[in-house]
């Protein structure tokens, strides 16, 4: 089973330009972007599970479609 997984991209992107005709020193661009819409992949439902449980911090799961909050909570008592 796979599920679909939204994120926030942020990409870094490194130029270098060396042996240029006349001699001169190595030059290098650094750009770093955050892409205006969020991706979303599908991927496998183990590996998220897995990603959410040891990264939970910077990951999220709002609506639990997974049922990790409900499996780490404690049952309630009966009334």
């Amino acid at each position: 089973m796979s599920v679909l997984v939204q994120f926030t991209l942020d990409v870094r992107v490194v130029a270098e330009v060396t042996n240029r005709v006349r001699s001169g020193r190595t030059s290098t661009a650094v750009r770093e972007i955050t892409l205006p819409a969020p991706v979303v992949i599908r991927m496998p439902e183990p590996v998220v599970r897995r990603m959410l449980t040891t990264q939970g911090a910077g990951l999220q799961d709002p609506d639990d479609r997974l049922g990790l909050t409900r499996a780490a909570a404690p049952p309630r008592p009966a009334s």
